[in-house]
């Protein structure tokens, strides 16, 4: 701004000077004071104002053209360290993107380790707990298996103390042929025994009060069955 009014100054100047020479020189001519050699001074004085108005003009130019330069320069010297700067942010940048991917795959790594170890182990453990329900479950069938044998074996022994304290031979028999044939009806009991209805149902209906049999039916139907 400042030298564009100097030159501005400088241009105002020159012309001031122009109109004040050739109104002089028009004045010598007209009223005939000063001869052509003054006109040529004057003029030569008007062309070295005017070199030297063009030279300060050049020169204020050429201040103007390294004022610019500079700030040309200047501009690119920030242009080139801001690039070098957003480079380097950029750099960093790919480097953190770039160890972010590696621990998050070391650690996608780990998760599948894991995945694998748990899923084994899980694997393992679920057979062992299928193994441990048919342990179980054999045991228990073991156990049922005891009970009823033990359940039998209370049986045998009330049936057998039965036998010895309160069974004749021929009782004895009886319950076995029963027990075989699952029942038995007076007349079986009479051809068995070779006695007569009369005896026989004696000896029946004494077996049933000793709770050795039961009765099923009526009449000529009935039938006697184990009572244990």
């Amino acid at each position: 701004m400042k030298h564009s009014t100097e030159q501005k100054i400088l241009g105002a100047c020159f012309w001031i000077m122009f109109l004040i020479v050739a109104g002089f020189i028009l004045f010598g001519f007209i009223f005939q004071y000063f001869f052509i050699d003054v006109v040529f001074v004057l003029f030569l004085f008007l062309m070295g104002l005017t070199g030297l108005i063009y030279e300060l003009n050049r020169k204020i130019s050429e201040k103007e053209y390294n004022a610019a330069k500079n700030a040309i320069q200047d501009i690119y010297y920030w242009a080139q360290s801001t690039h070098s700067f957003a480079k380097d942010i950029k750099s960093k940048h790919e480097r953190r993107l770039h160890s972010f991917d590696l621990k998050r795959a070391e650690l996608h790594k780990k998760t599948e380790a894991i995945e694998k170890i748990f899923g084994k182990k899980l694997i393992e453990l679920e057979n062992k707990i299928n193994k441990a329900i048919k342990t179980f479950e054999r045991d228990m069938d073991m156990l049922e298996r005891v009970e009823k044998i033990a359940k039998t074996l209370s049986e045998e022994r009330d049936i057998l103390k039965k036998l010895i304290l309160n069974v004749n031979k021929k009782e004895l028999e009886t319950l076995k042929k029963i027990k075989e044939k699952g029942s038995m009806s007076t007349k079986e009991y009479r051809e068995a025994f070779g006695v007569s209805p009369a005896q026989a149902l004696n000896e029946l209906n004494l077996m049933v009060q000793k709770g050795l049999l039961k009765k099923q039916g009526k009449g000529a139907g009935t039938r006697y069955v184990l009572a244990f």
